[in-house]
């Protein structure tokens, strides 16, 4: 029995009926179709001629993919077809491919197998450049408004805009010490020196006093979003202020680091974020966990799910550990006994 061809081959040697052909078996006349390309239209409904009686919906709901790639568009392109070679007609939606999910573990969204979209290239990684455009379009501004606030953000857009916490994010991020492997840059974007420098030139501006308030808690070391929103529910939480970037050997380059943590109570916190569910990241983040652990720390582990409800569940762990390492202390000072 000869093995199954891949998705791509069968794209490849199937035979592509012109998009005119299709439209016009589905009743679409040629006045309402924009071609992007023989094989690839839009439709402006404002000039169907003959709009069609309605028909049924079937929806194919959310369902976890198979290990073969068996997942909504599969099923939805094998239901159609097979309704269609029952005498049925039939018009599929899909929605459209992103390129994260195109480009990750997911893949593709036309289809697999004999229950493909075609052409199948062209629709995941194109299409018809909307999302191209929305990009082109999103980039434009952000470039309009990233050139602006590099001038000296005479409208303090920012500040104005964006609540405490995101703009102490924004600092933080602004004056992190960036990873030469990753970022191909040695040296922060800004200083706090010089955030203060700019706030000062600026002392009249509509969110001026917000950017004041947010500078004071901006602090070198927090290497995302998030690590800097769980720093801020810790000092909301009156927990004490966390060190940065706490390294188990002080002054060795190849120690292993905590996010955040209290030195002295030998407490290591990690914010172990999407990319840490990647084989070879779970890989280092066991090694470095074991390496605190060895060394008498104890690691509390924070990821995504800890965000909820202002990291309420990531501040009972950290509480947790503290009280214990308060216990351990009193112990090991001999003011209580351990038996």
């Amino acid at each position: 029995m000869s093995a199954l061809p891949s998705d791509l081959e069968i794209a490849r040697a199937a035979r592509i009926r012109p998009i005119g052909e299709i439209a016009a078996a589905a009743g679409v006349n040629s006045d309402a179709l924009e071609q992007y390309g023989r094989y690839k239209a839009k439709i402006d409904p404002a000039r169907l001629t003959a709009p069609a009686p309605h028909g049924k919906v079937v929806l194919v709901s959310a369902m976890s993919p198979t290990p073969a790639g068996e997942g909504k568009s599969t099923t939805t392109v094998g239901l159609a077809d097979s309704l269609a070679r029952a005498g049925h007609k039939v018009m599929i939606a899909l929605r459209e491919p992103s390129l994260g999910p195109v480009l990750g573990m997911k893949g593709g969204a036309t289809g697999g197998g004999y229950s493909q979209v075609l052409p199948m290239n062209e629709i995941n990684l194109h299409f018809t450049g909307d999302f191209h455009a929305i990009t082109s379009a999103n980039n434009a501004l952000m470039a309009l408004v990233d050139n602006h606030i590099y001038q000296g953000n005479a409208l303090n857009i920012m500040a104005r805009q964006l609540p405490l916490g995101d703009l102490v994010a924004m600092g933080d991020e602004l004056v992190r010490q960036p990873r030469l492997d990753f970022e191909d840059r040695d040296s922060p974007h800004s200083t706090i020196g010089e955030l203060r420098a700019l706030i000062t030139r600026h002392p009249n501006l509509q969110g001026v006093v917000r950017a004041r308030q947010a500078l004071e808690l901006v602090r070198v070391g927090s290497d995302s979003a998030p690590e800097t929103f769980l720093r801020l529910a810790m000092m909301d939480s009156n927990l004490p202020a966390p060190e940065l970037q706490l390294k188990l050997r002080p002054g060795d380059p190849r120690s292993p680091s905590a996010d955040l943590g209290y030195g002295r109570q030998r407490i290591a916190i990690q914010y172990d974020g999407g990319h840490h569910l990647l084989e070879p990241q779970r890989i280092s983040d066991r090694r470095r966990d074991r390496s605190f652990e060895a060394a008498g720390w104890t690691v509390v582990i924070i990821d995504k799910a800890d965000q909820e409800d202002n990291f309420a569940a990531a501040i009972k762990k950290i509480r947790r550990a503290l009280r214990s390492s308060l216990s351990e202390s009193t112990v090991t000072a001999g003011f209580v006994s351990s038996c």
